[in-house]
Formats: C-alpha cells, structure tokens, sequence
C-alpha cells in the first residue's frame, strides 16, 4: 500500500519550486491531490493560471486524481474556500503543506511598508490562516491530520537583505510550536520545513553556481516533506526540520547558561565585566 493512498492532500505554493516537486511526489505516493497557486512573478505580482494547469495535467498523467485552484494564498477567506474546494472534491483532506513564497530581497533600509506587508501576508498570515482552517477541519472531521509549513533558512542565519523574509520566517516558527501544543490532545500534528533547495528564488545565490545542479535539489526537499506529513511521522509535532539536500536536521533552541547576580540591579560597570558570560562565551 502507497503512503498516501486514500488520503487528500492540499499543497498551497505548488506550482513552481518545493511546492510543486512535493505534490508530484504526493502523486507518486498515491494522494489524491488540492493544488493551489495563483501563478506570481518572485517579487509577487502578476498572475499566471496556466501555471497551476499545467501542475494538475502533470498529476494526472502519473494516475493522481487532482484540482488546481489559480487563487491567492494569502487573499482573506483564500485558506477556507481551499480547505472546502477538497471537501466538495473529494469529501475529506488528511494532510495539507503551506509552500507559498515570494522573494522582495532589499537592505533593511530600503524596505518599504508594501515589501514587508507582502511578505508577511503570503509567508506568515497565509501560512496562520491555512493552519488554522485546516485545523478546523481536522477537529469537525475527527481526522488525525497534519500540517507542514514552510519556513526560510533566512530567519536563523541573518542574511543580507532578507529582513523582511527573515521576521516571516521565524513568525511561522512561532507560532507553529505555539499550535502544535494546542492541538496535541486532538490528534493534529503540526511541524515546519526550513529547505535550502535549488528553486527560481536561489538559484541565482553564489551556493547554488557553485554546485552540481542536482545538488540540494526541491526534491530532496519533497521527499522530507512527504514524511511529515505521513502516518509515519505520527510522533512527530512541533518539529522545525531544516533539509539541505541529503542532510535532514532539527532546529533546537538553547539558552546560555548565564550569569546570576543577586540583589537590587547590577550596576553598568558590573553588567559589562561579566557580559560575555552571559553570551556564553
């Protein structure tokens, strides 16, 4: 029995990229298939639905029952009319992963209020609303669903001019951990996908012109994708999993063990002279 037979998937963002190489390899799986993508240029704008066509003519030709919707993952009321398009298709969804992304990278001091409002409405609104919706579902339909979403290497390394990308990126991760909680004692499940992976928003990166072009490819990231979201990975929730080609990782936080100064407020002069304990180093 395939991994995904019976079950219904929704891949928001599948059109191109990550998106696109996880819904072909759902297919292969055995899903049955709500893709959705709106057909937009890296920086956002224009629309493009022979795009998301085109994806659905490709899932069918491998046997998978599909349908695209050319919608906009981050419009208000996008994330419930998808979660109902597979209800009334196919009568229940099992699984769903946030993939949508633009790419507005300028130095923090070149970064308008529209290049930041963009990308937190279709990174991390999108992403909230998505999740939320989807989580609705699963609680009505009594399904052990799960979530993945798509977060960006940006929110833990400080890149240059991706700080806009960068306050998304960690938003998902937030508020990700904070759901997985929550929705443990229902059964849902709910993790994020950090991919370093050859697509049209990095390949133009001095990384990606310095290696073979099948290394640190979408579909290594496909791959992990598809087991998080699998039955196999039913222990697995408020995960952050990073997947650079063959490698596959997990974020931790961790606190310096710190320095205790007891009584009123330490003094500047103090502060200073025990600082870089505090840094841990």
């Amino acid at each position: 029995m395939k991994a995904f037979e019976d079950k219904v998937v929704i891949v928001v963002g599948a059109g191109r990229g990550i998106g696109r190489a996880t819904a072909l390899a759902l297919a292969a799986h055995g899903a049955r298939l709500v893709v959705q993508d709106n057909g937009v240029s890296l920086d956002g704008t224009g629309e493009d639905e022979s795009v998301v066509a085109g994806l659905v003519d490709d899932l069918k030709a491998l046997g998978a029952d599909a349908i695209g919707l050319a919608t906009d993952a981050s419009a208000a009321g996008a994330a419930r009319a998808t979660v109902d398009a597979a209800l009334t298709a196919f009568g229940r969804v099992d699984a769903g992963f946030y993939a949508a992304g633009l790419l507005r990278e300028k130095p923090l001091l070149r970064v308008s209020d529209d290049d930041l409002d963009r990308l937190l409405d279709v990174q991390a609104r999108g992403a909230f609303r998505f999740a939320r919706e989807m989580a609705k579902s699963f609680v009505e339909l009594k399904v052990r669903g799960s979530l993945l979403l798509c977060s960006s290497p940006a929110g833990f390394a400080g890149t240059p001019g991706q700080a806009g990308l960068a306050a998304a990126a960690l938003a998902v991760v937030g508020f990700a951990r904070t759901a997985a909680t929550e929705l443990r004692r229902q059964g849902v499940r709910i993790n994020v996908l950090v991919p370093t992976a050859r697509t049209r928003m990095t390949e133009d990166l001095p990384l990606f012109r310095s290696i073979r072009p099948d290394s640190l490819s979408a579909e290594h990231a496909a791959q992990v994708a598809c087991h998080l979201l699998s039955a196999a990975a039913d222990e697995v929730s408020g995960e952050v999993i990073g997947v650079a080609g063959g490698r596959s990782y997990a974020f931790r936080s961790q606190e310096s063990p710190g320095v205790f100064l007891e009584g009123p407020p330490a003094a500047l002069e103090v502060l200073a002279a025990r600082f870089r304990e505090v840094l841990g180093q």
